[in-house]
């Protein structure tokens, strides 16, 4: 009988210390000092609230975590991590090392997160904030205030974002009401360099006046204008479709001058003013009728008569432009009045 209750109380004595072992281990698990097993780091304590800002996150974990569990869950209040949601578990390097990055939302305050690896919890908070100064989020630059309206001729367009306006979003979109981004489109949209530069390359067209152009990043636009101004000429071709003319009132040439630039084409509705002279330059041969503005093609003409059927030989014939004050283009070309 004493035998029996002798193994009976060993048993329960087994019972008691194996409870009272697990009860320490339990407690020693629960006492250790969280920053001791998971530390939390962040890239930065604010981002804007622009639905498009990350900020990076750092897990930290030590051998004091269960070997087994390494892997670490990470939560917010707001915004998504990248798997596009407030939870997120990523299992760390051999290091003890797991990163994540949360997006903003548009909500503005305190945002709480968590990084968890088995019992051991730890927080922080980061804030979404918002951007009151457009011009603190987006600057826009022209490489000129005005081209000529020749199709062809370029501005050059700079828009410098900040990190505050989008720290991973960095791509800038051009809009304009007149002309074409390379392309051929009213609008663009350009990543960013690593600076945070975008440029685009806006081409006028044949529309002379001001020009609205804006720059967006996600909500932020800043405006801006240039102008298209008048293409001038830079040459004038002259063109007659026949070598002779009979001097006399009833016989006509019709001569063809061409207004041309470097780049582009001419702006339209240019007065050219026609002159028809002896071979010496000294005395006016015949006049012209019938004269037009240049067209969007550049092209004027006029109605040439000799009149003088006394005159024979070479008439030079000119059209000129004025272009600006003091700066006048011409072209030339002659003609040989004959008696028949």
């Amino acid at each position: 009988m004493n035998m029996k209750k002798f193994r009976i109380f060993k048993v329960i004595l087994v019972i008691v210390l194996l409870i009272y072992i697990s009860s320490c281990k339990d407690a020693y698990q629960y006492n250790v000092n969280v920053s001791n097993v998971i530390k939390l780091m962040k890239s930065t304590d604010s981002i804007p609230a622009n639905g498009i800002s990350i900020i990076t996150l750092r897990a930290i974990i030590t051998d004091s975590a269960d070997i087994g569990k390494k892997s670490i869950t990470f939560t917010t209040t707001q915004g998504t991590f990248n798997n596009g949601s407030t939870t997120i578990t990523v299992l760390s390097d051999t290091s003890g090392v797991a990163n994540t990055y949360l997006k903003s939302s548009n909500f503005i305050g305190k945002v709480s997160l968590t990084a968890q690896v088995s019992n051991y919890l730890i927080n922080d908070s980061v804030y979404f904030t918002s951007i009151t100064n457009v011009d603190s989020a987006i600057i826009l630059n022209t490489s000129a205030s005005n081209t000529p309206a020749d199709g062809q001729s370029i501005i050059t367009l700079t828009a410098k974002i900040s990190d505050t306006a989008a720290a991973n979003g960095r791509s800038v979109t051009f809009n304009t009401n007149q002309g074409a981004f390379i392309g051929g489109t009213t609008n663009i949209t350009v990543p960013a360099n690593l600076n945070g530069f975008a440029i685009a390359y806006l081409k006028s067209s044949n529309y002379i006046g001001k020009i609205a152009i804006t720059a967006q990043v996600t909500n932020y636009i800043v405006s801006d204008s240039v102008y298209f101004t008048i293409a001038n000429p830079n040459f004038i071709n002259v063109t007659i479709p026949q070598f002779s003319l009979i001097g006399s009132l009833t016989n006509s040439v019709t001569v063809t001058a061409q207004l041309l630039r470097d780049t582009g084409t001419v702006s339209p509705s240019f007065n050219v003013m026609y002159k028809s002279l002896d071979s010496t330059n000294s005395r006016v041969i015949g006049n012209f009728i019938n004269i037009t503005l240049s067209n969007s093609n550049g092209i004027s003409t006029a109605l040439y008569s000799a009149i003088d059927s006394l005159y024979l030989g070479k008439v030079n014939i000119s059209a000129s432009v004025v272009v600006s004050p003091g700066d006048t283009i011409k072209g030339t070309s002659s003609l040989i009045i004959v008696s028949h």
